[in-house]
């Protein structure tokens, strides 16, 4: 396995003893460098220091190796905030995206059309009966 510095991978049979395949399991040159921020030396529960903290929460929400290739997009729209309860995405809660207008209805999955949402959240908006919180929700471009 020649030029594969840092890469691992395996070789097995493809069910003929002559043909070999490289399996690549790992890719270190792939892995995205992630710079640490120190905190200023800052009192959290203060309220002049709300908008730093805040800020903070946003910029790790935007840089979580969770959320794939849009959700950052979506984060950094929505300021790192679920739409429905207003709480922030990334705590320790499940993230699921939220098609306003459903793919079931031919539509895309355009960034316009498309809102992070708690797992919670997002099975409330799906599954709700109550007009009120619909009308709230329309209001707020969640739903159409």
């Amino acid at each position: 396995m020649e030029g594969t510095n840092g890469i691992f991978c395996s070789k097995r049979n493809a069910g003929k003893p002559s043909e070999e395949i490289e399996i690549t399991l790992f890719q270190i040159a792939y892995v995205d460098i992630k710079r640490h921020t120190l905190c200023k030396d800052l009192n959290s529960y203060d309220p002049e220091n709300y908008d730093y903290f805040e800020n903070r929460k946003a910029n790790k929400a935007r840089h979580s190796m969770l959320l794939g290739k849009m959700r950052p997009k979506l984060l950094k729209r929505q300021k790192g905030i679920c739409s429905v309860c207003k709480d922030y995405l990334l705590n320790i809660e499940d993230v699921e995206v939220h098609h306003v207008l459903p793919r079931k209805e031919g539509r895309t999955d355009k960034i316009s059309n498309l809102h992070l949402l708690h797992k919670v959240c997002h099975k409330q908006v799906t599954n709700s009966r109550n007009e009120y919180l619909k009308a709230a929700w329309r209001k707020e471009g969640i739903i159409k």
